[in-house]
């Protein structure tokens, strides 16, 4: 998420008494971009128009847990509308609107696309404008979730994002104690020794290009210019 990303989540988000935008701990900055809390049970909204969530394009992914209420997705309106207490979504090419018919409480977890190619060996691009139940990530994923769901409070609940992740990322994060052994790859399949690591690209990114430099150089240099 770039300065004007942070914009647009601020304009959304950062001006109401409903919401907080959480920044990770440093041992997470690099794994989680950012953590939304949001909750209209204590403070009613004045209108409909109120309800209306606009969420902006983003080449991040990002795990919703709806702790109370409802949501309905107004657009795109070709979007799926079973509706998760806990999704999963990777990045998003086009805007998303949502509705609340009621109260809601819920909480968002933002992650770099590595981060979470990393942790889960999701391949990231057949994600691009999809979400789904959060079982997709697997069962410890599910276990999160259902821990999360039944939490007091939102004190609990951002414990319990953090103890989670903090040894499954220092484990799985480059020159981690993951790197020690071979590096997790595409679907949690392990690369034989002397493969490269598959990288992802955000849709906006484009296929990789090589330089004149790269070309030109050496075998031996070719590996630190990349």
């Amino acid at each position: 998420m770039n300065d004007s990303d942070i914009g647009s989540w601020y304009k959304l988000f950062g001006m109401e008494p409903t919401t907080r935008l959480i920044f990770p701990r440093k041992s997470l900055a690099s794994c989680v971009r950012a953590t939304i809390v949001r909750s209209t049970v204590e403070t009613p909204l004045a209108s409909d128009g109120d309800r209306l969530n606009h969420y902006p394009a983003t080449p991040h992914c990002w795990v919703t847990f709806y702790i109370e209420g409802d949501t309905e997705v107004l657009l795109p309106e070709n979007a799926p509308q079973e509706r998760f207490r806990a999704v999963f979504g990777g990045p998003q090419t086009r805007p998303i609107t949502t509705y609340n018919p009621g109260p809601v409480r819920m909480l968002m977890v933002m992650f770099y696309p590595h981060a979470l190619h990393a942790l889960c060996g999701i391949d990231v691009a057949e994600w691009v404008d999809r979400w789904d139940d959060i079982k997709a990530l697997g069962l410890e994923w599910q276990a999160l979730a259902d821990a999360i769901l039944t939490a007091p409070d939102d004190a609990t609940r951002l414990a319990l994002v953090d103890n989670f992740l903090e040894p499954r990322w220092q484990a799985a994060r480059p020159g981690g104690a993951g790197a020690m052994g071979a590096p997790l790859g595409h679907r949690g399949c392990r690369h034989r020794a002397g493969t490269r690591r598959p990288q992802y690209r955000a849709p906006h990114q484009g296929p990789r290009r090589t330089t004149d430099a790269q070309a030109a150089a050496p075998p031996a240099r070719r590996a630190h210019l990349l």
